[in-house]
């Protein structure tokens, strides 16, 4: 009966799509409640346990509720305006945890897929603190993609993009490169990488593999790759569910 019920929700989750990270959580739970609650021999209140520790683990490396801070994804996503998040794209990684010290560290990595050019994402830089900003921008190139920054747009291998979904994309202010300490994952890529995020990245170039160039819709309040560099994949916390 509980594998019938198991199926019946995988089918279900197959049919809603981007709501299936509530069914199969909510089957696991339910079954981990009636495991644990079933009278018997203790390995049975194992499994429960088990699987309620599978939901909650699950749970939080796929969807993440996001808070949009600041006006440079506007008009789309303004100021203070909430978003599901999901964490399997582009890559599937373990949560994050914290160290003895209180320090946040990032969750292995399992998989990553490649993102599709103007997806939007929630990625993740090296701040002045020491510590980790996030920040949500729009892809624009990816590896291997052709770019030129003109003032009054972006060309992609060759093409000026349409942006209907920019509110500004004239003129570029000058935000400065971030005089932080660059990770150490970052210099096992293109030497390149490493020196976007310390100088900002050229006018006209390549993006190198396994990064992606990002902007802002608002382009006049962004700082984005043209001040951040090159943002590595596993820089990527995951894509916004519009």
């Amino acid at each position: 009966m509980l594998l019938l019920l198991w199926g019946s929700c995988s089918l279900l989750a197959a049919r809603l799509e981007t709501l299936s990270w509530l069914v199969f959580p909510g089957s696991a739970l339910l079954f981990s409640v009636y495991f644990y609650l079933k009278p018997g021999r203790t390995f049975v209140r194992l499994i429960g346990l088990a699987l309620l520790c599978l939901v909650l683990i699950g749970r939080s490396s796929c969807r993440e509720r996001l808070v949009i801070a600041g006006r440079s994804m506007e008009p789309l996503f303004p100021d203070g305006g909430s978003h599901w998040l999901d964490k399997t794209r582009p890559c599937l990684r373990l949560p994050d945890w914290t160290d003895l010290l209180g320090r946040r560290r990032s969750g292995a990595l399992l998989r990553c897929s490649p993102l599709e050019r103007g997806a939007v994402v929630a990625f993740e830089y090296p701040s002045l603190t020491g510590s980790f900003d996030y920040a949500v921008k729009r892809i624009i190139a990816g590896p291997g993609d052709s770019y030129e920054l003109f003032p009054g747009g972006v060309a992609v291998a060759g093409e000026l993009l349409k942006e209907p979904y920019a509110s500004s994309i004239s003129g570029q202010p000058y935000f400065p490169p971030l005089s932080a300490d660059i990770p150490e994952s970052v210099y096992e890529l293109e030497g390149l990488v490493a020196y976007s995020m310390a100088h900002g990245i050229p006018e006209k170039g390549v993006v190198p593999q396994r990064t992606y160039l990002l902007l802002g819709d608002n382009r006049m309040e962004s700082r984005d790759s043209r001040s951040l560099g090159f943002i590595p994949e596993f820089f990527i916390r995951g894509q916004i569910i519009q």
